[in-house]
């Protein structure tokens, strides 16, 4: 290998390494947290890291940094490894006479999106959500923020996939007098409407927003 590429590779490990965040060891038995005990093994999974001790297993969301699970074992269960069965998403542990299966990781994320949401990271919340309901409580936060703001246009597009109901929100536009800026809200809806399921209610719906969008959009020419 060549000073040239060594220098190379130097350089980009220097580059990975700035990237990544420490994180304390905690261990968590039965009264108060103890940072800074080695553990004898770790474990990491998307949202949460795995610290192995002897007798011991703390879990710490990435995410918040609190402690999310623990489990003290006995004596003779002491533990020599630890390891995750990625195919059915467990935590393995292993002592010397047994392996011991520690948990199920199905759901770990169940609650990501509402991390992500505090933090103000609205897309990462919004693929973190599993069901429409969630998807439409973040929506409905960050339309409001938004609108608060002065951001009207950006609210609007929240709004129209927010749980706030049509009627609602058009009241809002008109009544703190950003009526002008109500036109790219119904746009919105019916950019939702065309792609929902077709149906006598949504035809009707969607043939209402098109009358009402001409109609302001005549009023702003005669103005």
């Amino acid at each position: 290998m060549t000073k040239d590429n060594e220098k190379k590779i130097e350089k980009e490990l220097i580059i990975k390494t700035d990237k990544i965040k420490n994180s304390p060891y905690i261990k968590k038995g039965n009264e108060n947290p103890v940072e800074g005990e080695l553990p004898s093994g770790f474990a990491i999974t998307l949202f949460n890291i795995i610290f192995m001790y002897p007798t011991n297993i703390t879990v710490i969301s990435k995410l918040t940094n609190q402690i999310v699970y623990f489990d003290n074992f006995r004596d003779d269960q002491i533990l020599r490894g630890i390891c995750l069965d990625v195919t059915l998403n467990q935590l393995l542990a292993y002592c010397p006479k047994d392996t011991i299966r520690i948990a199920n990781l199905l759901g770990e994320d169940k609650d990501a999106w509402r991390y992500y949401l505090k933090k103000g990271k609205v897309q990462q919340a919004l693929s973190s959500c599993h069901n429409s309901k969630q998807r439409a409580q973040v929506n409905s936060e960050e339309a409001d923020k938004r609108f608060q703001a002065g951001r009207y246009v950006e609210a609007a597009q929240h709004y129209a996939r927010s749980n706030y109901s049509f009627e609602k929100v058009c009241i809002l536009y008109m009544k703190n007098d950003v009526k002008s800026h109500l036109l790219h809200y119904l746009k919105e809806v019916l950019e939702v409407y065309q792609k929902s399921t077709v149906g006598t209610d949504n035809e009707l719906q969607r043939k209402l927003l098109c009358t009402w969008i001409v109609e302001l959009k005549l009023a702003d020419i005669n103005e």
